[in-house]
């Protein structure tokens, strides 16, 4: 029989149990477009990489050989960490991000190749682009500023009045002086001082007129600049403003300064694209269970009482988690396994009306333990002791105040990610979690066998699985005494 076995020190042996409560339905896509805002880099390539195992890379035909200028429309993918991977010249840039559900990002470009052989280049082009090149990365600090990148941008669909407009100014231009957006005849601008590999904040306004662009004390329209069709800044619309091409021969219509306007929200001027790749189903949305993650609580905490606990999304977009099972809990309450959306989390646990909370990344179609352990420390310690010498409060003081105070052991809540690989039909895998405070630390053998199958686990340590086919009564070894698992058992056989 195949059985997997969470040990915990309070002291009791728990079997997990795989099953788990749905999660409410989600959109579980984000939305991702790519422009390629480096001037001398061509034919480039971009590809998607989840980092979770078994996810396949998303590929789009309109994300490859993409020349200066190019952009793509939005393409749905699966809401997970991934790894941009952007491919020029036989080299690879990465970036790792979380797609979040529900959001759009922009994926830019920037940035100058720089060759191997600038040096030499420049020396035959005195007055010419490597030349310049050569004088804008003139140490390696300049070198990685300007050097090709990637810099992905979460673009902002929040709503707005109908009068008003929403600007996003991102500075893709190598060499040139920092930048502001402005009202043509206004002299405080609506943004200001953005440099090269800087985005601005969106701001919102309902001012109207001319859109101007100030570089180095100069005043420049925006409409005498666009590279493309002209552009109606429509109220109601959210866009954002790239300074784009390079300072060498600013004038150049190829590659010199100008300007690139975008809508970011992609209805009605641009259109979303399903994506086709293995993240999706046939219908092009994301599967819903490559984007659950499962979480189960146990209390193990002896003086906590009514723990009640809540997951928070850092996305400001989704909403927090709660479960009713997971309020009011009590000394070795535990609840079963919970489908929740895989994100990344703060775990607020609260007691005695106090919060702690704990930061966790909870990764698609993984599980997870919620452990409460330590003991509550009542601000009133002292007295409590001093009327119960003896007993438990005197020992907590004991605990806590001694030559070797162990603040781990106050309360405090800790995560463990569960396994679930396959074992053999003959095999068990166990897992050891110290949980007892003032409790020696602890090893787990088979009675009659020297050796140990867990060996070493102090308190607020968690061991590693192992995985045995041995057969026999378990015992925990503590501070050289032997006790039968069976004997400590706090529920059924």
């Amino acid at each position: 029989m195949r059985r997997v076995l969470m040990l915990t020190l309070g002291i009791m042996v728990m079997l997990l149990i795989v099953g788990a409560h749905p999660a409410p339905e989600q959109d579980f896509t984000a939305s991702v477009r790519v422009i390629h805002l480096s001037p001398n880099a061509e034919n480039v390539s971009v590809e998607l990489h989840p980092m979770l195992e078994g996810m396949e890379p998303v590929v789009q035909d309109e994300w490859s050989n993409l020349q200066y200028l190019d952009r793509t429309d939005f393409s749905e993918v699966g809401s997970t960490q991934v790894e941009v991977l952007v491919t020029v010249d036989g080299m690879t840039v990465r970036e790792t991000v979380t797609f979040e559900p529900q959001m759009y990002y922009t994926i830019t470009i920037t940035g100058v190749m720089v060759p191997e052989d600038m040096e030499q280049r420049a020396e035959e082009d005195d007055e010419g682009f490597f030349a310049w090149l050569q004088d804008l990365v003139t140490s390696d600090d300049e070198t990685e500023r300007y050097q090709f990148q990637v810099r992905i941008h979460q673009d902002e669909l929040d709503p707005m009045d109908a009068n008003d407009k929403r600007f996003r100014l991102v500075h893709a231009s190598p060499g040139t002086d920092s930048v502001s957006l402005a009202y043509a005849g206004e002299e405080d601008p609506v943004i200001s001082g953005i440099d090269f590999g800087e985005e601005s904040s969106y701001v919102t306004t309902d001012q109207t007129g001319e859109l101007e662009l100030r570089i180095a004390g100069s005043s420049i329209s925006i409409q005498d600049m666009l590279a493309d069709a002209e552009i109606d800044f429509t109220e109601g619309r959210i866009y954002t403003v790239y300074l784009a091409g390079m300072a060498f021969q600013p004038d150049n219509e190829e590659t010199g300064i100008h300007v690139e306007v975008i809508a970011d929200e992609p209805d009605p001027m641009e259109g979303v694209r399903r994506s086709t790749a293995p993240i999706a189903g046939e219908d092009g949305r994301a599967q819903a269970e490559d984007f659950i993650a499962s979480v189960r609580i146990i209390n193990l905490s002896p003086n906590a009482e009514s723990v009640s606990v809540e997951l928070h999304p850092t996305s400001e977009h989704m909403d927090r988690i709660t479960y009713e099972e997971w309020n009011e809990l009590q000394y070795l309450d535990r609840t079963e396994f919970f489908d929740v959306e895989s994100a990344q989390m703060d775990v607020l646990v609260t007691v005695d009306g106090i919060t702690i909370q704990e930061r966790v990344n909870m990764d698609p179609r993984m599980h997870y333990t919620i452990t409460l352990t330590g003991l509550v420390v009542p601000e009133e310690l002292e007295q409590r002791a001093e009327e119960d010498d003896e007993g438990f409060w005197g020992w907590v003081r004991d605990l806590f105040t001694g030559d070797d105070p162990a603040d781990e052991y106050r309360f405090q809540v800790r995560i463990h990610q569960d396994e679930f690989h396959p074992l053999n039909a003959d095999e068990m895998r166990i897992r050891l979690v110290h949980a007892s405070p003032g409790t020696a630390g602890v090893d787990v053998g088979f009675a009659g066998d020297d050796d140990t199958v867990i060996s070493g686990i102090s308190y607020g340590e968690e061991s590693s699985y192992t995985t045995t086919d041995q057969a026999g009564e378990l015992e925990l070894r503590i501070a050289g005494s032997s006790i039968s698992m069976q004997d400590v058992l706090t529920d059924a056989d």
